[in-house]
């Protein structure tokens, strides 16, 4: 490889094919030098570059006087402080790195909640990649670029500005920065406590800081590392403590962050393949380039480091490596890399954040009272959307009024209410306040035989909070709110939540501290299984074995069946019309599908459709019902494969959320085969909402949030869009749409043969 300084040249054939397409609104002209001839660079090259660069340190022969090492160029400006190269290979390796980050944020740049930057800086810029791709997303930014080498190009926005610096020296700029942000600086800065506080002073107050960290450390999917990888980080560590850069400190920045005073910090982890092993679509290509990124890369990591502390000769660093390169290319090792976001906030100056808060609140008090103007002026009732956008706009306003630690107490309240609640519905005390009027607390302990002065004690709260009425000394009256817990077919749900889940997560601490902080991964065995005593049994097997826990069970399963939504989301009176064959081919598979409350709702609506619908469930359930016009039942495991061939579509409907990963991908392969190649898969599910993903209606869902909760208990989980398209992928699917509804989490996933 030519170690010319043409840092766009592609000599790699992987390379090219990755990177060829791309374009930039940058004009693509570059400056070179030759290699290790220590010659003056002609005076026009130096004018256009001290134009280009507004530098703390103006351009000079000594700057691009590269040293050279073991076949590898190096920086100059201060010479020998930083381990990486900065030639080609160097350069290669870091534009895969900016496409992987792109690839892993969605082709976001940063995380950290940036509003309107005014100036940016980019640390360790090195070509460049990000500092112009966050110039030209922000045009209207200022954005400053630095480095030790000066190898970026010579065309750039013109908001963009590079800067040759070091970053651990004294910062001035001249102007604080509304956003700093870093790439793969560890291994380059010595004083990491110095490093954060100048980037805190350096930053106006309620700017930001983001830092892109990999760990010097990769390792198998199962948390071992082959023999030769581990040797040769085990190695790197020490040679990068030796040289006082140590190199694996990526998980060290949010506590430094912390301590230079920064707050809102969080430190977002990624667990990026190093080939082509994994499953998803998504995360092979991660891994693919990744994989490129590292191979190329890996050299310039160590090379530096043996050779000047622990006295390799070059050769034998090479050796090494080409068995490294070996081991993690190795798919069958399935080997991946930890890669750290860490991003913090500078704290707002309290007057500032006062003056701004008080603007902001009155602003939003002006829009909330022309909502509610309008709706008294509307004869129209308000949708659902509507409402909750309403309802969200005042919590949102009282959280900005309330202290913070305020939040603390609320979770109290809100605890002591739902168990108070259930506790009286046990008693039946709500059953026995009339409807109208007001009844005391001495007459419902004569109606309930429960103690007057538990029924006193329970109801304090409720009553402050507005679900009953105090309507006398010790005597109460029914509000709409109590009244729902009457009346609507909720509370079943409810109840199964108390006395089934909270009663288990409820003790979260104590499980942690037995099997610690471990994910639920498995239907027998987990928290609920855990909490019963009967580890390798399953929620269900639990459940049937106490007749009162599973009339419970069934009960608020079918009230949920009839409050969840079947319509609003997948049209298929429009998609599954006019579709051809329904003569010999069954037009929709209900796979799992209770009573056959979703047959009989699609059928109502769309009563016109043709072709024949087939009910799926296991033989006690579909013995326990009558049979259904028009609809045939079959009875089916849907764990095994899958009798009716060639379905318009299979619909399976608030099933995965109960399993696994490895079970949702088991069910789903067994339809795979039976699939035409214009079947689709149904999926009706909740999607819980990823970083900055459009809410259904405006409105954020709780649901899936508590849903989730509920279901980490038994081994089963919500998912997100990205969840549910690994699964897909597993099993030999595709996503190829998802069918929202109005106002919720809830949708409906369309899936095809991958």
């Amino acid at each position: 490889m030519s170690d010319n300084h043409d840092d766009r040249e592609r000599d790699d054939s992987d390379v090219n094919s990755i990177f060829s397409g791309r374009s930039t609104t940058t004009a693509p002209t570059e400056w070179s030098v030759s290699q290790g001839t220590g010659s003056e660079t002609d005076s026009d090259l130096m004018s256009v570059m001290s134009s280009v660069y507004d530098s703390t340190h103006s351009i000079s022969s000594s700057v691009l006087n590269y040293h050279f090492e073991n076949g590898r160029r190096y920086h100059a400006y201060h010479e020998g402080k930083y381990i990486m190269p900065n030639d080609v290979q160097e350069q290669n390796k870091l534009m895969l790195v900016h496409l992987c980050y792109e690839l892993v944020l969605d082709g976001r740049l940063h995380l950290a909640p940036l509003n309107d930057p005014q100036d940016a800086l980019d640390i360790g810029t090195g070509r460049g990649d990000w500092a112009i791709d966050f110039a030209e997303k922000f045009p209207s930014t200022q954005v400053i670029g630095t480095d030790l080498s000066p190898i970026q190009p010579l065309w750039v926005p013109p908001n963009l500005t590079f800067e040759i610096d070091d970053a651990e020296d004294e910062w001035i700029y001249g102007t604080q920065f509304d956003f700093i942000h870093t790439r793969t600086l560890c291994g380059g800065i010595r004083d990491w406590p110095k490093f954060h506080k100048q980037a805190y002073n350096n930053l106006r107050p309620g700017g930001w800081i983001e830092m892109h960290e990999n760990e010097a450390w990769f390792q198998r999917e199962d948390g071992t590392c082959p023999k030769w990888t581990k040797l040769f980080l085990e190695k790197l560590d020490e040679a990068s403590i030796m040289s006082g850069n140590r190199l694996n400190v990526a998980g060290d920045q949010k506590q430094h962050m912390l301590d230079a005073g920064f707050v809102n910090v969080h430190d977002e982890v990624f667990k990026l393949p190093l080939s082509t092993w994994h499953d998803d679509p998504r995360m092979k290509e991660i891994g693919r380039i990744r994989g490129l990124a590292m191979n190329q890369g890996v050299e310039g990591y160590s090379l530096a480091l043996y050779t000047r502390y622990l006295n390799w000769n070059s050769s034998d660093v090479r050796d090494l490596l080409a068995k490294v390169r070996q081991e993690f290319n190795d798919v069958q090792n399935r080997m991946y890399i930890t890669v750290h976001i860490v991003y913090g906030q500078r704290p707002e100056d309290k007057s500032e954040v006062l003056d701004k808060m008080a603007d902001s609140l009155s602003t939003q008090v002006d829009e909330i009272a022309a909502q509610v103007k309008q709706l008294e002026a509307s004869q129209d009732a308000l949708s659902r959307a509507e409402r909750l956008r309403l309802v969200q706009s005042l919590e949102s306003l009282t959280q900005k009024l309330k202290d913070p630690k305020d939040a603390i107490f609320d979770h109290l309240t809100n605890a002591s209410s739902l168990f108070n609640m259930r506790g009286l519905l046990e008693l039946d005390v709500p059953q026995n306040i009339p409807r109208s009027g007001g009844i005391s607390a001495t007459d419902l302990a004569a109606k309930t035989g429960a103690d007057r002065s538990v029924i006193v004690r329970l109801m304090r709260i409720l009553t402050v909070t507005g679900i009953f009425e105090l309507v006398g000394p010790d005597e109460y009256a029914h509000t709409p709110y109590s009244l729902a817990y009457i009346d609507g077919h909720e509370v079943d749900f409810l109840k199964l939540c108390c006395d089934e889940i909270f009663v288990n997560t409820s003790r979260l601490p104590e499980y942690f501290r037995t099997v610690g902080g471990r994910d639920s991964n498995s239907v027998s065995d987990n928290l609920f299984t855990w909490g019963n005593g009967k580890l390798g049994s399953n929620f269900f097997e639990i459940v049937s074995s106490d007749p009162r826990r599973i009339k419970q069970f069934d009960i608020a399963m079918s009230t949920q069946d009839h409050t969840l939504p079947v319509l609003g989301m997948y049209p298929f009176g429009e998609e599954l019309a006019g579709v051809p064959d329904t003569d010999t081919r069954p037009l929709l598979v209900d796979i799992g599908g209770g009573r056959g409350q979703s047959l009989l709702q699609i059928k109502g609506k769309w009563p016109g459709l043709q072709g024949k619908m087939i009910l799926q469930d296991r033989p006690m359930v579909l013995d326990s019902f009558p049979g259904l016009h028009g609809i045939e039942k079959m009875a089916h495991d849907f764990f095994t494969e899958q009798p009716v061939k060639h379905a318009h579509a299979y619909y399976i409907r608030r099933c995965l959320h109960n399993w696994t990963d490895e079970k949702c991908t088991t069910i789903l392969k067994a339809i795979v085969p039976a699939m035409a190649p214009d079947s689709r898969v149904l999926i009706g599910e909740m999607v819980v909402p990823e970083y900055n993903s459009v809410r259904p209606g405006g409105v954020e869902d709780m649901a899936p949030y508590w849903m989730d909760h509920n279901m980490f208990t038994f081994g089963g989980r919500e998912r997100t869009r990205t969840d549910f398209q690994s699964v897909f992928a597993a099993a030999g699917l595709k996503l190829v749409r998802v069918w929202q509804s109005e106002a919720s989490s809830q949708a409906v996933l369309e899936a095809r043969l991958a």
